[in-house]
């Protein structure tokens, strides 16, 4: 499957040790859907919430990072990320990457998986 969003966001320059693509753009709003090589229960989004909280832990209060809700959805972990009112974006858009990098298990990251199949504009 071709992701014509990944040449746009380069990831891969991350040097993370599992793969990550880009399905589509949903404006403002960016959603990972965490994959591993196990189940994703409880436990791995518990893990990615940790995470995302350490790297979240080196900006002041008033670095807003936006508004970010982690789940477990069937057989993913689901980050949900509103850009809404920030001034860096990519601070927050490459940093859940780089805040997940070191997690144990992860098979594949896709970033807004629910746009995929959807006109590329």
């Amino acid at each position: 499957m071709a992701y014509n969003w990944d040449n746009m966001f380069k990831f891969n320059e991350l040097n993370t040790y599992f793969d990550i693509h880009v399905a589509g753009l949903d404006g403002e709003c960016f959603e990972y859907n965490i994959y591993f090589e196990g189940a994703a229960d409880e436990s791995r989004a518990e893990e990615i919430s940790a995470a995302i909280n350490q790297w979240q832990s080196q900006y002041d209060e008033d670095d807003y990072l936006g508004y970010i809700d982690i789940t477990q959805a069937d057989d993913s972990v689901f980050v949900y990320l509103d850009l809404g009112s920030i001034e860096d974006c990519d601070r927050s858009i490459y940093g859940i990457v780089e805040a997940i990098k070191d997690v144990q298990g992860i098979r594949e990251v896709i970033v807004n998986e629910s746009m995929e199949g959807m006109e590329d504009f």
